[in-house]
């Protein structure tokens, strides 16, 4: 019966809502055929046995052959899923992981006991891979990515792209997966993906590999043989073995075995040393090391078997039907045993070193070194055969202080109990009948100390004063704690006798003490000195200049020397520029003999703003005083410069006026240079505007006087040179001027930071350097960057801006905190009133006294799309200069915005516009003048041009199907051949914009039907 509220549906409206939905069932059951990000296959397998009596060898057809370990005979067994080319097979776990590199390969998780699958994630070639506790890292050389996959489940948790390079290898250790390819070694956080270092290899690797000791080694074919890799630093620590190596494993006991194209397989430990294992029938593809210590090998030729590790000897064959890719055993298991080692009243012991050795063959096992909790870690104690005997020494000082026997690795209790020694006292300086001039500066007391627990100990020395001998009445003078890192070393410590100045005796001792209750205190026998003469005394008030800014870079230095000693004595004096503090090494100003007290001056000329300097004197006794370091600035000036030419205006008057708070001073210059040091008494940020006759006028706010400045002026229309009429304050109107306009800046600020009063406007643009803008000298054109104009808003919250139009300027606002906020690029194309707006920043914050450097993708939210945030902070206030720019991952050419630089900084942060393209990862390279050395690096920020919708993939999937259906109940009768073909093209846009999930080879089956559909029914009514 039909319903009489509802339409009927059409013949040709079936057939189109039938085709949407088409659609929507293929993504259910597409990914089966055509992706295998995800789990595709389904536990067939609960328990995978106890196989350890086996080895599997893989060949390059996909056979998959099961072999006793002890005869070498095969075993028959059933593996029922399909692998196309066999590249890596490992076992881990109870169960047998095979990668296979073919087209339409993957990841196969096999019970070894029944051949079943236990799931197969599909669709990733897999050239490699490594494991953790619960997860398996897939390496897809075709594709270059990595898939994090659940070894539970089969799941992927994430997928990322590596950069081009043939994937040879991964490991994993501590949290970090490594891949080598055939440029890198690069290290991934195992838990996002993301890059943490990169080492660039002089050779290509052909496998990685994390040995006990916790470092890697890489095999190569070029001759560079093994590689080992720190991982904390990712740096090379040697090269080792010159052999053309193809595979490389551990036992997990600290041995590398590496086989290679000499047809032979070669064990090395982790100090480089090697030693060959066994002669092979051919070249040595795959190794790999059994939990009992056979060797099983590999390779061209298809040929496999076992190799005693003792003796070399060749156990059992196994030929295969064409090359052996990899051979997959239960690798050995360690215990990881954890100890402290401690003195006999229990303080606990760093720095000792606990040695290991198998005691049948006396083979290093481990060697390890306390921390300073007095802990130590062995890692390599195998559990997978019966209870071995163990010899375990520990030594301080180079010391065996301990030896014993361990039944490991059942034993119960790891904790070792040492003997350690009293340290000694040697050479107390000065003693006996020393005599040392009378120093204000006091006299220097020194003991050498000797104590066989270094580098397990630490000594700390107290100097007395001596008056009876007694503790409640000898006086400390001070004291110094000292360490060696040489076994049993000898350092020296010492302290400052303040205020040795009368003539007299003085008497003095040392008791050194350690950090354990078990050892005594040592007592230096009472040293006596006598002070005889007087060092020479600089007086340090009358040095000049100190403290102040003077106004020229030649400088008149001159001190006041005296000395009690005068006149049998003479004291040398040397005037010294400050850099390390050793009159030996830093640049000598001036040298000068006086023989009785008096002035030492000279003339000093530098090019630098900032000086600092000290006096050294030293008296024919040999008795010498250094002073403080004294410090000036020197005034900078503004060079006042024609924009046009770069060149200084001195054809004409100039009138510059400075303003500040309770101050004004104005001066007409034609040197076009304006000298700061007449500024040197005022305290606040001045305000500087400079005029000139047929100039435009410009505004600026300097940060300090003692620095050079550069001011840009623009010609107006009328600009002539040398005019006869050179009054300043006849400037050109920009509103009679088509190329100019008049741009109003305001602030809105949104974080408290940058209130309008407080705050400068700086604008950046393009001005020229030794030549016109428009010309070109050898390919280059003579413009540069520099600061136009510079602002303060003030209580008004405005800044007026006279700009070239069509012209690209950059804006940077700066508080008076020192805070600075770049706010982008600007086009002046109009005047016009333009609001700032400045957003909250979070400024990542460097280590004590350094400086960070922190770049990356903005918030949407806050930002908008594809904004890339910089920030920098320098804590010391050191940064000269900070200069960077946005370009393509790996390649530093490409840049995608232009070179930001900025000048003085302390605090910066900036927020830049971005070109949208497809699926671009980003970097910022930055680098920056900071306390005269060059710092800097590039810093991955992320990804542009994805659709990122603020909803679910599921929500979005779904409303994008719904809407491909009721397109379709759209089209009825003989619209229905076109509402196909409607409906294939709605599904490409949507796929295209990510709305959809719709599989490309479905769509390009379904357009081609919907064509064949329109076509073939055209002549036929509906």
């Amino acid at each position: 019966m039909r319903n009489r509220f509802m339409p009927p549906i059409s013949r040709g409206q079936f057939r189109a809502v039938s085709l949407a939905i088409l659609f929507a069932a293929s993504v259910i059951a597409m990914p089966l055929a055509f992706t295998g990000f995800g789990n595709s296959g389904t536990a067939a397998a609960q328990s995978s046995g106890d196989v350890i009596d086996y080895v599997f060898v893989s060949d390059g057809n996909g056979n998959i052959y099961k072999i006793d370990r002890e005869t070498g005979e095969q075993i028959t067994w059933d593996y029922s899923g399909s692998i196309g080319s066999t590249e890596v097979s490992k076992y881990h776990d109870g169960y047998l992981y095979v990668g296979d590199n073919s087209v339409d390969g993957g990841l196969h998780k096999i019970n070894p006991g029944t051949g079943e699958a236990d799931w197969v994630y599909s669709g990733n070639p897999s050239r490699a891979f490594a494991f953790d506790d619960s997860h398996v890292y897939s390496a897809d050389n075709d594709n270059n990515n990595l898939t994090k996959i659940k070894t539970e489940t089969g799941e992927a948790e994430w997928n990322v792209s590596l950069q081009s390079g043939e994937i040879r290898a991964t490991t994993h250790h501590e949290g970090s997966v490594y891949i080598a390819n055939s440029d890198d070694v690069v290290e991934l956080d195992a838990e996002t993906g993301d890059e943490i270092d990169r080492l660039t290899l002089t050779e290509p690797a052909t496998g990685l590999v994390t040995g006990s000791d916790g470092n890697l080694y890489a095999s190569n074919t070029n001759g560079a043989g093994v590689t080992k890799i720190d991982t904390g630093s990712l740096e090379v620590v040697w090269n080792e073995l010159s052999v053309s190596a193809n595979t490389i494993q551990s036992n997990g006991n600290g041995t590398i075995y590496i086989g290679s194209n000499s047809d032979e397989i070669t064990a090395i430990d982790h100090s480089g040393n090697s030693e060959l294992v066994s002669a092979t029938p051919g070249s040595v593809y795959t190794v790999n090391v059994g939990v009992d210590g056979g060797i099983y090998a590999g390779g061209y030729d298809s040929w496999s078997g076992k190799y005693n590790s003792s003796s070399g000897s060749n156990e059992w064959d196994f030929a295969t039907s064409t090359d052996v890719q990899s051979i997959a055993t239960p690798v050995p298991q360690t215990k990881q045993i954890i100890g402290t080692v401690e003195d006999q009243t229990g303080s606990l012991v760093p720095n000792a070193t606990v040695e290991v050795r198998r005691e049948f063959d006396n083979a290093l096992i481990e060697e390890t070194t306390t921390n300073q909790n007095g802990q130590y870690t062995i890692d390599t104690i195998s559990t997978d055969d019966e209870t071995q005997t163990y010899n375990v020494e520990v030594s301080v000082g180079g010391e065996v202080r301990w030896d014993n026997n361990w039944e490991l690795p059942n034993n119960e209790g790891y904790n070792i109990t040492i003997e350690m020694r009293d340290p000694e006292i040697t050479n107390a300086s000065p003693s006996g009948s020393s005599s040392i001039g009378s120093n204000a500066d006091g006299a220097n007391l020194s003991v050498d100390v000797t104590d066989d627990d270094f580098p397990s100990d630490e000594v700390s020395v107290e100097f007395y004063e001596y008056i009876d001998g007694t503790e409640a009445n000898d006086v400390l003078i001070g004291s110094d704690t000292v360490a060696s890192s040489e076994n049993g070393g000898t350092v020296t410590a010492s302290t400052t006798w303040n205020n040795v100045s009368d003539l007299g005796a003085y008497d003095w001792y040392a008791v050194a003490s350690d950090q354990y209750n078990s050892t005594n205190d040592t007592i230096s026998e009472v040293q006596t000195f006598e002070v005889s003469t007087s060092a020479p005394v600089i007086d340090g008030g009358s040095a000049d200049p100190h403290d102040e800014i003077v106004d020229s870079e030649t400088v008149d230095l001159s001190v006041d020397v005296d000395d009690h000693d005068f006149p049998e004595d003479n004291v040398t004096v040397r005037l010294l520029e400050y850099s390390s503090g050793d009159p030996d090494a830093d640049d000598l100003i001036h040298e000068e003999t006086l023989d009785s007290n008096g002035t030492v001056s000279t003339t000093w000329y530098k090019d630098a703003n900032q000086r600092q300097w000290y006096v050294y004197a030293e008296d024919s006794y040999g008795h010498s005083s250094t002073s403080a370091v004294y410090s000036f600035d020197v005034a900078g000036e503004i060079a006042i410069r024609d924009a046009e030419t770069g060149d200084r205006i001195t054809d004409r008057n100039v009138s510059v006026e400075v303003t500040s708070t309770g101050e004004n001073l104005e001066e007409i210059v034609s040197s076009g240079r304006f000298d700061l040091s007449q500024l040197s008494q005022w305290e606040d940020t001045r305000r500087i505007e400079i005029q000139a006759k047929d100039y435009y006028s410009r505004t600026i706010e300097i940060r300090s006087i003692t620095s050079d400045q550069d001011v840009y002026l623009e010609r107006g229309p009328n600009w002539e040179s040398d005019p006869t009429n050179d009054d300043p304050t006849d400037s050109p109107d920009p509103e009679q001027d088509d190329s100019k306009v008049t741009v109003r800046f305001t602030v809105s600020d949104r974080t408290s930071e940058f209130p309008p009063e407080e705050t400068v406007l700086r604008v950046n643009g393009t001005v020229a350097v030794n030549g016109s803008t428009n010309e070109t000298v050898n390919g280059t054109t003579n413009q540069t960057q520099a600061e136009i104009h510079s602002e303060r808003f003030g209580t008004v919250n405005r800044v007026d801006v006279i700009m070239n139009k069509d012209e690209r300027y950059r804006l940077t606002v700066e508080n008076d905190d020192g805070q600075m906020r770049g706010l982008g690029g600007f086009t002046a194309t109009q005047s016009e009133t333009v609001e700032l707006m400045i957003g909250e920043i979070r400024i990542v914050q460097p280590e004590d006294g350094g400086a960070a450097f922190n770049a990356r993708m903005a918030n949407e939210d806050e930002y908008g799309k594809n904004k890339v945030r910089v920030t920098y902070v320098d804590d010391a206030n050191q940064t000269d200069r900070l200069t960077y720019y946005v370009h393509a991952a790996g390649n530093d050419k490409d840049v995608i915005n232009e070179i930001v630089t900025v000048e003085d900084v302390s605090e910066y942060s900036a927020v830049l516009d971005i070109p949208e393209s497809e699926n671009q990862t980003l970097e910022v390279t930055w680098k920056a003048q900071r306390a005269g050395e060059e710092i800097g690096g590039t810093v991955p920020v992320g990804t542009v041009g994805q659709l990122n919708p603020p909803v679910s993939d599921l929500l979005l999937h779904s409303l994008g199907f719904s809407g491909i259906i009721l397109l379709g109940g759209l089209f009825g009768g003989r619209m229905s051949r076109t509402g196909a073909v409607v409906i294939v093209v709605a599904a490409w846009a949507m796929r295209i914009l990510g709305l959809v999930a719709i599989p490309y080879p479905l769509l390009v089956t379904a357009g081609i039907v919907a064509i064949m559909f329109k076509v073939g029914d055209s002549g036929y009514p509906s």
